[in-house]
């Protein structure tokens, strides 16, 4: 879980890395989204979907602009850390937890509830640890709400389905 993530481990993180990480899981939640989409059925969900899907095409947007501020010259790529240090706190591969076209929506709707959640409390570890750069804290702390936000309205939508 992210609260065992250590300063130690945050340390091994550069901005550069924080910043493509951050671009890359937007796009992944993206993506889960657009699978969920796919296969629902219901008025109601579907606009929470693109709601979701558009929130997390913004918040890619704005990584990439930061990155893009810092980082002039580059582009937003793999972070440079051993993901092995941070699978557990960082992500839910989709083949790990049986994403598949074929899932049911409520099956994708746990998954998407327990990304959220992790990708809430990791950005907000790093929005805490994150050295001199408040520009990069604030948005940091800005996605860890807005993904504790998604995190509640998978909830409230799932709970309505049991």
């Amino acid at each position: 879980m992210v609260k065992e993530f250590t300063e130690k481990d945050i340390s091994k993180l550069k901005l550069e890395d924080i910043l493509s990480f951050a671009a890359k899981s937007e796009i992944e939640a993206q993506h889960l989204y657009e699978k969920i989409s796919k296969i629902n059925r219901d008025a109601s969900l579907e606009t929470l979907v693109d709601r979701l899907i558009d929130e997390e095409k913004s918040h890619e947007r704005k990584i990439r602009s930061m990155f893009n501020d810092f980082f002039p010259e580059k582009e937003i790529g793999e972070f440079d850390v051993d993901k092995d240090d941070f699978s557990d706190i960082t992500e839910i591969k989709d083949e790990d937890n049986g994403v598949k076209e074929d899932n049911g929506v409520k099956a994708l709707l746990e998954i998407a509830i327990e990304k959220e959640k992790r990708a809430s409390e990791f950005y907000r570890t790093l929005s805490e640890e994150v050295d001199d750069k408040d520009a990069v804290s604030n948005l940091l702390s800005y996605l860890a709400y807005m993904e504790n936000e998604h995190h509640s309205l998978l909830q409230k939508e799932l709970s309505g389905r049991k």
